[in-house]
């Protein structure tokens, strides 16, 4: 288990979240940002602009890790110093951009991310980010694995969203025969049955 500060743009919130829910379901405990101002719409003063800036730095001391969404490269002027500061304190730094293109891990993270984008289309905000947000997805090419912040979400998603959920594995995966199958973040692995859609015991 390491303490990982997310550092990275405010307009990239959906990578955040993303991110941070990939990464706090392998067991880490992720340190994000507290405000998403340039994504919603937040107004700050250039006081609490730097006041949020000094806390980042305190965040990363706090740490193991520096993780930079850096969406297509891009690095901000408050990222880069974040950066260095990290550098000087000895952080290990990891990065989205390398994330992206090394790790099949974060492949089937985007694959995820392209079928939640479909649900979100369909279903209220409430609703999405009450059960959908902090899921996770591992594809093998065959089954979605959809892995859950608890057993509860577990058999909500199960029991009130496999249709809607298996509609969007097939048009992501291009696969009609696609099975989808639910467990909790604290399971790895599972034996799923013949069906396409399954709920993954304890």
């Amino acid at each position: 288990m390491h303490v990982i500060t997310l550092s990275g743009s405010k307009k990239f919130k959906h990578q955040f979240e993303r991110v941070n829910a990939f990464l706090t379901l392998q067991g880490n405990i992720v340190i994000s940002l507290a405000f998403f101002e340039q994504s919603d719409g937040f107004k700050l003063t250039q006081e609490q602009v730097e006041l949020l800036g000094d806390l980042h730095l305190k965040k990363i001391d706090m740490s193991d890790e520096l993780f930079v969404i850096d969406v297509d490269g891009y690095i901000g002027s408050q990222t880069r110093k974040e950066i260095e500061y990290a550098e000087k304190n000895g952080k290990r730094i990891r990065y989205y951009s390398s994330f992206a293109k090394n790790t099949n891990e974060h492949r089937q993270m985007k694959l995820w991310e392209q079928a939640l984008n479909l649900i979100a289309g369909t279903i209220k905000r409430a609703q999405y980010e009450t059960w959908f947000k902090d899921t996770t997805a591992k594809y093998d090419g065959e089954t979605f694995f959809i892995d859950c912040a608890n057993d509860f979400s577990k058999d909500w998603l199960y029991t009130h969203y496999s249709p809607l959920i298996l509609k969007a594995a097939e048009q992501v995966t291009e696969n009609d025969k696609v099975k989808i199958a639910f467990r909790s973040s604290k399971q790895t692995s599972e034996t799923i049955d013949k069906s396409r859609v399954t709920l993954i015991k304890d």
